[in-house]
């Protein structure tokens, strides 16, 4: 993927560190799934929406014939994901229940006004640029508790709770003040890519260091090529993934906590100054852009 290119500014704190490593899917408090309440998009009262009774087969007590709907951020990962794999596995164990589906690349342009209205869908992949803010969401009471659905037997194996089945830290990342709230289900690695044959061609390694990937630069350059590619429209995997993990390296993960808690001065510390400092200097000398 690209998990998820998004603008800092809509960042809340505990998304700033995690983007870099999955994409959220959240599950509002809705009905359907988690058999959660919905506020009534009409009158504004609140509505009760009665779930399904719950058994071995139906651990969370979903109401099967009840409408679902999804609405999946359109990036990187497109969306076949949903379309192709989970609802169909929803629309199995739960035929009669109709799934609705959508497809956005401006999640709070499209949800936020549904969310003021009371009228939220009950799974989102909020991601993108346009993603809405969880803290805020957590905090005016919008996200589903995801406890019970962590305590679930798993698909594949009912011995084994869901919680017991993801990489650790999973629920972690996507705790507030220790309640789960997101559900982050994709897990990949950032890199920079190069191109084995150009470097073959004329004798180049991977750069070990710093130094050593200046000096690469460089020499690329000297060639008439242009070093280090930007791909401009993804702009947040730079800030977040490059700029971020390379301050990391030079102070250590600290630096990272204290931005992630807002600590005072956060952003100014020497490490990330130095950071931001040794690519801006990258994107003077050796970007396409």
């Amino acid at each position: 993927m690209s998990i998820t290119p998004e603008h800092p500014a809509a960042l809340d704190r505990r998304t700033v560190l995690r983007r870099a490593a999955a994409v959220g899917m959240l599950a509002t408090p809705a009905i359907g799934l988690l058999g959660a309440c919905a506020t009534s998009g009409s009158d504004g009262d609140n509505e009760q929406v009665a779930g399904g009774t719950k058994s071995e087969k139906n651990p969370l007590g979903v109401k099967e014939d009840a409408a679902i709907e999804v609405v999946i951020f359109n990036g990187g990962y497109g969306e076949k994901y949903a379309t192709d794999v989970h609802e169909p596995l929803y629309k199995k164990a739960f035929p009669k229940a109709e799934v609705k589906h959508q497809a956005t690349q401006a999640v709070s342009t499209v949800l936020q006004p549904r969310f003021a209205s009371g009228n939220p869908p009950e799974f989102v992949n909020n991601s993108g640029e346009k993603l809405m803010d969880f803290g805020a969401l957590v905090a005016d009471g919008q996200l589903q508790d995801l406890t019970e659905l962590w305590d679930a037997p798993s698909v594949d194996d009912p011995s084994k709770k869901v919680r017991d089945t993801v990489v650790p830290g999973t629920i972690e990342a996507g705790s507030f003040n220790g309640k789960p709230f997101v559900l982050y289900y994709v897990s990949t690695v950032f890199g920079i890519w190069y191109s084995g044959k150009l470097f073959k061609d004329n004798g180049w390694a991977p750069a070990k260091n710093w130094d050593e990937f200046m000096a690469l630069l460089t020499n690329i350059k000297a060639k008439g090529i242009t070093p280090y590619g930007y791909a401009g429209a993804n702009a947040a995997y730079y800030q977040w993934n490059v700029i971020l993990t390379h301050a990391a390296k030079i102070g250590g993960t600290d630096v990272l906590k204290n931005i992630d808690n807002l600590e005072d001065g956060a952003w100014k510390q020497d490490a990330v100054k130095q950071a931001a400092a040794a690519w801006a200097e990258v994107g003077a000398k050796f970007s396409d852009k």
